[in-house]
């Protein structure tokens, strides 16, 4: 009999039995001995690049194919810039219609959705809810939505690609922080209430990961210190739970939390005043196995800073640019390379696992290429294939016994998007399944178009 062990968290699997697989999911005898699992985490390494012409933080981001932009400043409130992605320069972007900051970005489907405009003018925050669709060019139009259903800044929101949707939490009504909590359906553009967060939360920064919306840390309401939790939103369930907390409390990190489709970073943060000091730590959550842990800190500590990963079809790494260092707002940015890309090793003196390895596609998410390896150290037939969430086959990438150069070294394979006719493929996850004989893995991989 076999045992089947998942352990990718999307809507139509099944539940966790070893929540550090990171992904791999393994077929094995009954009998033999669980793996043990084991996860060492690749060091980020980071760089000074060039700064923005113009200061950023209190921004709201996104990053969209070839460019991410940032629009808005406390100080620069028109300020509306992009960062191109080949040639790793900065340019002008599409100013929003109306000055504003303290807005949190979310993007969908090509889009950048910006939601939480505090209007400097006014000193007020605002209802106003608005796109961005870019122009390929690095400019693009806004187009207004339907409005948030209160007066809102500083708040958490993140996307849920799969299903057109974008969740909103917390954040700050002009008065106090409030633990109201909305879902936006971009096909009928309107808000929906959910179930408020476990207590209010402002200055607070959302993502989105394996189906669950998250809501990362921010300041309670009760003397406005730091927090270091972590609420997850099932949708499912239609409820909230307290995840593992963060090893460092941090706030003012709605532009400064992000994700790679495996793990959430929330990079740097906090405010950089006196009462709210700028974080400079570089904290990533593994949502498999609930755990915390720090990577590779910024070289500074520049509070209210925006952080994206960019999982450009070269490489991948996080930009991190702008914040207040403590007297005025800035441009500086870093690059970080050389992320967790989340191998899962296993040890095993009666079940060697280390003869199947299936290592993350990289970059993930991707809307180019993406780069799929493995390693098989025994002589077997190997295939290697792409099918949507139905099931269906998209594409056979390897179908081919194991040859003695194979054995030695580990394989990659380059997956263009593309299905079998040579179409490019929509926007949406994909199932990558890799099988050796009675081994079989399967990993998920996420198409932005």
């Amino acid at each position: 009999m076999e045992k089947r062990i998942f352990v990718i968290l999307i809507p139509v699997l099944l539940a966790v039995s070893f929540s550090q697989a990171l992904g791999a999911d393994v077929t094995r005898t009954e009998g033999q001995t669980d793996p043990i699992w084991t996860v060492t985490p690749d060091a980020l390494t980071w760089t000074t690049v060039t700064p923005s012409p113009t200061p950023t933080g209190r921004s709201a981001v996104g990053w969209i194919g070839e460019f991410a932009y940032l629009f808005g400043n406390e100080t620069y409130p028109s300020v509306a810039l992009y960062w191109h992605v080949p040639t790793e320069a900065w340019g002008n972007s599409t100013p929003y219609p109306g000055q504003g900051d303290n807005w949190t970005g979310a993007v969908l489907g090509g889009e950048l959705y910006v939601v939480g405009r505090f209007d400097p003018g006014l000193f007020v925050p605002t209802n106003e809810f608005r796109k961005f669709t870019p122009d390929g060019a690095g400019g693009g139009t806004w187009t207004q939505l339907a409005n948030y259903p209160m007066t809102i800044t500083m708040l958490a929101a993140a996307a849920d690609t799969m299903n057109g949707l974008i969740y909103a939490a917390g954040g700050y009504n002009g008065s106090t922080g409030v633990p109201n909590a909305y879902v936006y359906d971009v096909a009928g553009n309107t808000w929906s209430p959910i179930a408020s967060l476990p207590q209010a939360r402002l200055c607070v920064g959302g993502a989105f990961l394996n189906g669950k919306f998250y809501v990362v840390a921010g300041l309670e309401v009760s003397g406005f210190t730091y927090t270091n939790t972590l609420y997850e939103y099932d949708p499912g369930l239609g409820s909230w739970s307290s995840r593992a907390n963060l090893p460092q409390g941090v706030a003012f990190n709605w532009s400064s939390v992000t994700t790679d489709g495996n793990y959430i970073y929330q990079v740097g943060g906090g405010g950089g005043y006196a009462s709210w000091p700028a974080l400079n730590a570089v904290q990533v959550y593994d949502a498999q196995g609930d755990s915390w842990f720090l990577e590779t800190s910024l070289p500074a500590a520049n509070g209210t800073n925006s952080a994206l990963y960019i999982g450009d079809p070269d490489t991948a790494y996080i930009l991190s640019s702008g914040g207040w260092d403590g007297a005025q707002y800035i441009g500086q940015t870093f690059k970080g390379t050389g992320l967790f890309v989340g191998m899962a090793e296993a040890s095993s003196v009666q079940f060697p696992l280390s003869s199947f390895q299936f290592l993350e596609s990289f970059p993930n998410p991707f809307t180019r290429s993406t780069t799929i390896c493995y390693h098989i150290s025994e002589a077997r037939q190997v295939t290697l294939s792409v099918s949507d969430l139905s099931g269906r086959l998209v594409r056979t990438l390897v179908d081919q016994p194991s040859s003695p150069a194979t054995i030695q070294s580990s394989n990659s394979v380059v997956w263009d998007g593309t299905d079998s006719s040579g179409k490019p493929v929509g926007s949406g996850i994909y199932v990558v399944r890799l099988g050796a004989g009675e081994l079989q893995g399967s990993r998920t991989i996420l198409v932005l178009r």
